[in-house]
């Protein structure tokens, strides 16, 4: 029945770890489990989704609280903790997350959820493409800037071609002043 998501569930093992807080590794193993349940709607492959809930498990769990408000769950308690104030939860628990993680489960609930973390994860890619967007002039600056000291290092020497080097020269110098010009018009100082 499951040999299809050998994969996902090789991921779900290898990342689960990767989570200290108990409650938080439920809510990642359920989300992980409703992906495998419906691939096709997990919008990329399980081997992907399954990394990528991991990464964005903060935003997921935040966005199935919203929607599906849980009681937080108490511990049990015997005569003796209560005389002494209780059990305090542990470091990094929050009481809601065991009660999320069976919330999302429900055959009522399973669709909704769905439907949460695939946006939330596809909401993460395109915040990290956005990132990269927005660096992607200073990479290839840097790019350029690197090819260029490499060129004066390991170039300047008398068997150079040099046929040809004024004019790149000169369509680097326009380029360069080119995105000067952008630079000085749009930073803010």
């Amino acid at each position: 029945m499951v040999a299809d998501s050998e994969f996902a569930f090789k991921k779900i093992v290898a990342a689960r770890g990767k989570i200290s807080s108990v409650g938080k590794q439920q809510i990642f193993k359920e989300a992980a489990f409703i992906l495998i349940e419906k691939p096709e709607e997990a919008g990329s492959r399980l081997y992907e989704a399954i990394p990528a809930v991991l990464e964005s498990i903060e935003e997921v769990r935040t966005k199935l609280l919203e929607t599906f408000k849980v009681e937080p769950s108490k511990p049990p308690q015997d005569d003796l903790a209560e005389l002494f104030g209780g059990v305090p939860p542990a470091a990094g628990e929050d009481a809601r997350d065991l009660p999320l993680a069976q919330e999302i489960q429900k055959a009522e609930n399973v669709d909704a959820a769905r439907k949460i973390i695939v946006e939330v994860i596809e909401s993460q890619k395109q915040l990290q493409k956005d990132a990269k967007s927005a660096n992607y002039l200073l990479d290839c600056c840097a790019k350029a800037q690197a090819a260029l000291a490499a060129a004066v290092k390991e170039g300047l020497r008398p068997e150079s071609k040099l046929d040809g080097v004024f004019k790149q020269l000169d369509a680097v110098q326009a380029q360069s002043d080119k995105i000067r010009a952008y630079v000085e018009q749009h930073a803010k100082h």
